[in-house]
């Protein structure tokens, strides 16, 4: 509904790719990420979607360059590129590069969890 009341709502369309990736609706997930780069420029964020839905429809290019953007809008560091990278891997039947960068993934999560938590902890 956001993206009927404002066409220029860059976040609006970035949560309308994440909605429709999870619909199963990538073609048009794809769409949205697109709109919502044309609408801010270094949304990453926008890229992890546009990849995802690739994967999905197995579009490995797509995908690879939304990596690539990824990487240098963020950092190849990021907890999305590393999830997005070890579906490439996966993809491509690179079950242990795929491997190591979901326990990558895993441990960066894990990490960020623990600062939310100390960062909550009474002093």
């Amino acid at each position: 509904q956001v993206i009927r009341i404002d066409n220029n709502d860059g976040d609006g369309y970035l949560l309308l790719s994440r909605v429709l990736n999870h619909l199963g609706r990538y073609c048009e997930a794809i769409e949205a990420a697109e709109k919502t780069n044309a609408l801010l420029p270094n949304a990453w964020q926008a890229q992890f979607e546009r990849g995802i839905a690739a994967l999905a429809l197995g579009n490995l290019a797509m995908a690879t360059a939304a990596l690539e953007q990824i990487e240098r809008g963020a950092s190849p560091k990021t907890p999305e590129a590393q999830l997005l990278r070890a579906g490439i891997y996966l993809k491509t039947e690179r079950v242990l590069e795929a491997k190591a960068e979901l326990q990558k993934f895993l441990l960066s999560l894990a990490r960020k969890t623990l600062e939310q938590i100390e960062a909550n902890l009474p002093r």
